[in-house]
């Protein structure tokens, strides 16, 4: 698992995926509260 990227378990629909980011994106996400999608995000670092 590479350390350059963070992994968030994205639940939609009933359906739980992994989804990849830069950690930059991940930081305005957390920032804002409000991801671009409108889905709920769960943030699991591994």
């Amino acid at each position: 698992h590479s350390t350059r990227y963070h992994t968030a378990t994205v639940r939609h629909g009933g359906r739980t995926s992994k989804e990849y980011a830069k950690p930059e994106a991940w930081a305005r996400a957390s920032l804002t509260k409000i991801p671009p999608t409108g889905m709920e995000y769960f943030y699991g670092f591994e």
